[in-house]
Protein backbone atom coordinates (compact mmCIF):
# COMPACT_ATOMS: atom_id res chain seq x y z
CA UNK A 1 0.00 0.00 0.00
CA UNK A 2 1.04 3.39 -0.58
CA UNK A 3 1.91 6.35 1.78
CA UNK A 4 -0.76 8.42 0.27
CA UNK A 5 -3.26 5.49 0.06
CA UNK A 6 -2.51 4.96 3.98
CA UNK A 7 -2.68 8.72 4.80
CA UNK A 8 -6.33 8.78 3.36
CA UNK A 9 -7.15 5.98 5.29
CA UNK A 10 -5.55 7.35 8.51
CA UNK A 11 -7.71 11.02 7.99
CA UNK A 12 -10.77 8.11 8.09
CA UNK A 13 -10.06 7.46 12.33
CA UNK A 14 -11.81 10.49 13.24
CA UNK A 15 -14.76 10.08 11.37
CA UNK A 16 -14.83 6.02 12.20
CA UNK A 17 -14.57 6.71 15.82
CA UNK A 18 -17.72 9.51 15.53
CA UNK A 19 -19.80 6.75 13.19
CA UNK A 20 -19.30 9.28 10.10
CA UNK A 21 -18.37 6.67 7.53
CA UNK A 22 -20.99 4.93 4.96
CA UNK A 23 -21.02 1.50 5.55
CA UNK A 24 -18.81 0.76 2.45
CA UNK A 25 -16.17 3.19 3.47
CA UNK A 26 -16.03 1.73 7.18
CA UNK A 27 -15.65 -1.56 5.74
CA UNK A 28 -12.57 -0.48 3.50
CA UNK A 29 -11.04 1.24 6.68
CA UNK A 30 -11.72 -1.39 9.09
CA UNK A 31 -9.99 -3.81 6.14
CA UNK A 32 -7.15 -1.69 6.39
CA UNK A 33 -7.00 -1.05 10.33
CA UNK A 34 -6.69 -4.76 10.52
CA UNK A 35 -3.52 -4.74 9.25
CA UNK A 36 -2.09 -1.31 10.34
CA UNK A 37 -0.23 -0.75 13.68
CA UNK A 38 -0.33 3.18 12.95
CA UNK A 39 -4.14 3.52 12.42
CA UNK A 40 -5.02 1.08 15.28
CA UNK A 41 -3.00 2.79 17.68
CA UNK A 42 -4.96 6.24 16.60
CA UNK A 43 -8.05 5.00 17.32
CA UNK A 44 -7.16 3.43 20.79
CA UNK A 45 -5.98 6.58 21.53
CA UNK A 46 -8.73 8.47 20.54
CA UNK A 47 -11.25 6.34 21.30
CA UNK A 48 -12.08 7.75 24.79
CA UNK A 49 -12.38 11.12 23.67
CA UNK A 50 -14.56 10.92 20.71
CA UNK A 51 -16.93 8.70 22.47
CA UNK A 52 -17.32 11.23 25.26
CA UNK A 53 -17.75 14.07 23.90
CA UNK A 54 -20.30 14.02 21.34
CA UNK A 55 -23.19 12.48 23.20
CA UNK A 56 -22.26 12.27 27.29
CA UNK A 57 -23.61 15.28 28.38
CA UNK A 58 -26.82 16.85 28.70
CA UNK A 59 -28.75 17.91 25.84
CA UNK A 60 -30.16 20.72 25.46
CA UNK A 61 -31.90 23.14 22.39
CA UNK A 62 -29.65 25.51 20.64
CA UNK A 63 -29.60 28.17 19.31
CA UNK A 64 -30.12 29.22 15.73
CA UNK A 65 -27.10 31.39 15.14
CA UNK A 66 -25.06 28.14 17.08
CA UNK A 67 -25.25 25.85 13.98
CA UNK A 68 -24.94 28.16 11.61
CA UNK A 69 -21.72 29.53 13.25
CA UNK A 70 -20.35 26.11 13.27
CA UNK A 71 -21.50 25.16 9.46
CA UNK A 72 -19.34 28.45 8.56
CA UNK A 73 -16.41 27.02 10.73
CA UNK A 74 -16.37 23.64 8.76
CA UNK A 75 -16.58 25.20 5.41
CA UNK A 76 -14.03 27.44 6.23
CA UNK A 77 -11.60 23.91 7.11
CA UNK A 78 -13.29 22.04 4.73
CA UNK A 79 -10.08 21.14 1.77
CA UNK A 80 -10.65 23.25 -1.44
CA UNK A 81 -9.12 21.04 -3.69
CA UNK A 82 -10.68 17.86 -2.81
CA UNK A 83 -14.99 18.47 -1.89
CA UNK A 84 -16.18 15.26 -0.76
CA UNK A 85 -19.67 14.29 0.16
CA UNK A 86 -18.67 13.87 3.52
CA UNK A 87 -16.04 16.19 5.87
CA UNK A 88 -13.16 14.12 6.26
CA UNK A 89 -12.30 14.62 10.45
CA UNK A 90 -8.67 15.12 11.51
CA UNK A 91 -9.49 14.42 15.20
CA UNK A 92 -5.57 15.61 16.58
CA UNK A 93 -5.23 17.27 20.34
CA UNK A 94 -5.84 20.02 21.09
CA UNK A 95 -8.71 20.82 18.26
CA UNK A 96 -10.46 17.11 19.33
CA UNK A 97 -13.42 19.28 20.66
CA UNK A 98 -14.22 21.35 18.03
CA UNK A 99 -14.03 18.72 15.33
CA UNK A 100 -16.37 16.71 16.91
CA UNK A 101 -19.17 19.07 17.85
CA UNK A 102 -18.83 19.98 13.91
CA UNK A 103 -18.99 15.78 12.87
CA UNK A 104 -22.21 15.96 15.61
CA UNK A 105 -24.21 18.56 13.67
CA UNK A 106 -23.21 16.91 10.24
CA UNK A 107 -24.29 13.26 11.07
CA UNK A 108 -26.95 13.55 13.43
CA UNK A 109 -25.55 12.48 16.52
CA UNK A 110 -26.17 15.67 18.58
CA UNK A 111 -29.15 17.82 18.21
CA UNK A 112 -27.89 20.76 20.67
CA UNK A 113 -25.04 21.76 22.30
CA UNK A 114 -23.82 20.43 25.23
CA UNK A 115 -24.04 21.79 28.62
CA UNK A 116 -22.35 19.50 31.59
CA UNK A 117 -24.62 19.24 34.67
CA UNK A 118 -23.98 16.99 37.98
CA UNK A 119 -27.50 16.23 38.94
CA UNK A 120 -28.61 14.63 41.88
CA UNK A 121 -29.67 17.19 43.95
CA UNK A 122 -31.97 17.33 47.00
CA UNK A 123 -35.20 16.53 44.53
CA UNK A 124 -34.51 14.16 42.40
CA UNK A 125 -35.89 11.07 42.18
CA UNK A 126 -33.84 7.66 41.96
CA UNK A 127 -34.74 4.44 39.71
CA UNK A 128 -32.78 1.32 40.30
CA UNK A 129 -32.46 -0.46 36.80
CA UNK A 130 -32.37 -3.74 36.14
CA UNK A 131 -28.85 -5.60 34.76
CA UNK A 132 -28.18 -8.60 33.10
CA UNK A 133 -25.55 -9.92 35.03
CA UNK A 134 -24.95 -12.98 32.91
CA UNK A 135 -23.22 -10.34 30.61
CA UNK A 136 -21.91 -7.23 32.64
CA UNK A 137 -21.29 -9.37 35.41
CA UNK A 138 -21.58 -7.42 39.21
CA UNK A 139 -22.77 -4.18 37.56
CA UNK A 140 -25.31 -2.01 39.31
CA UNK A 141 -27.15 0.82 37.32
CA UNK A 142 -29.37 3.43 38.49
CA UNK A 143 -31.61 6.37 36.30
CA UNK A 144 -31.60 9.81 38.33
CA UNK A 145 -34.33 12.14 37.49
CA UNK A 146 -34.22 15.71 38.65
CA UNK A 147 -36.58 17.99 36.91
CA UNK A 148 -36.19 18.20 33.40
CA UNK A 149 -32.45 16.62 33.45
CA UNK A 150 -31.71 12.55 33.98
CA UNK A 151 -28.98 11.01 33.99
CA UNK A 152 -28.13 6.80 33.86
CA UNK A 153 -25.43 6.01 36.17
CA UNK A 154 -23.65 2.60 36.46
CA UNK A 155 -20.80 1.16 38.75
CA UNK A 156 -18.81 -2.33 38.61
CA UNK A 157 -19.60 -1.89 34.70
CA UNK A 158 -16.69 -3.81 32.90
CA UNK A 159 -15.69 -1.96 29.85
CA UNK A 160 -17.44 -2.56 26.83
CA UNK A 161 -15.93 -5.06 24.46
CA UNK A 162 -12.90 -3.83 21.91
CA UNK A 163 -13.88 -1.61 19.36
CA UNK A 164 -17.69 -1.23 21.26
CA UNK A 165 -19.16 1.20 23.31
CA UNK A 166 -22.58 1.95 25.63
CA UNK A 167 -24.90 3.02 23.98
CA UNK A 168 -28.07 4.49 25.90
CA UNK A 169 -31.77 3.89 23.99
CA UNK A 170 -35.32 5.58 25.22
CA UNK A 171 -38.29 3.04 24.17
CA UNK A 172 -41.24 4.68 23.36
CA UNK A 173 -43.53 2.28 23.04
CA UNK A 174 -42.92 0.54 20.41
CA UNK A 175 -40.25 3.00 19.22
CA UNK A 176 -36.60 3.00 20.48
CA UNK A 177 -34.61 6.25 19.87
CA UNK A 178 -30.55 6.05 20.25
CA UNK A 179 -29.45 8.19 22.88
CA UNK A 180 -25.50 9.39 24.56
CA UNK A 181 -23.01 7.47 24.38
CA UNK A 182 -20.76 6.72 27.34
CA UNK A 183 -17.75 4.87 28.34
CA UNK A 184 -16.48 3.47 32.20
CA UNK A 185 -13.60 4.39 33.60
CA UNK A 186 -11.12 1.61 35.31
CA UNK A 187 -13.03 1.34 38.33
CA UNK A 188 -16.16 0.42 36.18
CA UNK A 189 -17.88 3.75 36.73
CA UNK A 190 -19.39 5.90 33.76
CA UNK A 191 -22.37 8.27 33.45
CA UNK A 192 -24.50 9.06 30.79
CA UNK A 193 -27.22 12.19 30.12
CA UNK A 194 -30.42 11.16 29.10
CA UNK A 195 -31.82 14.12 26.64
CA UNK A 196 -35.09 15.15 27.24
CA UNK A 197 -37.19 15.29 30.85
CA UNK A 198 -38.37 11.54 29.48
CA UNK A 199 -42.43 12.30 29.03
CA UNK A 200 -43.54 9.22 27.56
CA UNK A 201 -40.40 7.66 28.10
CA UNK A 202 -41.34 3.77 29.63
CA UNK A 203 -37.82 2.55 29.54
CA UNK A 204 -33.95 4.12 29.26
CA UNK A 205 -31.87 0.74 27.94
CA UNK A 206 -27.91 0.28 27.30
CA UNK A 207 -26.69 -1.51 24.77
CA UNK A 208 -23.01 -2.34 23.66
CA UNK A 209 -22.49 -1.39 20.27
CA UNK A 210 -19.58 -0.62 17.99
CA UNK A 211 -17.62 2.80 18.42
CA UNK A 212 -19.90 5.71 17.18
CA UNK A 213 -22.91 4.20 18.01
CA UNK A 214 -25.67 2.62 16.53
CA UNK A 215 -29.75 3.55 14.61
CA UNK A 216 -30.78 0.60 16.17
CA UNK A 217 -30.02 -1.94 18.83
CA UNK A 218 -27.79 -4.86 17.93
CA UNK A 219 -27.96 -6.87 21.02
CA UNK A 220 -30.81 -7.42 23.75
CA UNK A 221 -30.19 -4.24 26.91
CA UNK A 222 -27.78 -5.33 29.43
CA UNK A 223 -29.53 -2.49 31.50
CA UNK A 224 -32.99 -1.56 31.61
CA UNK A 225 -34.25 1.05 33.90
CA UNK A 226 -38.63 1.14 33.62
CA UNK A 227 -39.60 5.06 34.08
Amino acid sequence: MSATEHDRFREDVGAYLLGALEDHERSDFERHAATCHVCQDEIDRLRTAADALPRSVEQYEPPASLKHALMEQVHAETPQRAPRRRLRLRLTMPRLAIAATAAALLVGLVVGYAINSGGGGEGAETITASVDHTRVGSAHAVLVKDGSTSQLRVSSMPPAPHGQVYEIWLKRGDRIDPGPLFTVNQNGDGTGAVPGNLDGVDQVMVTRERAGGAQQPTEAPVVVART
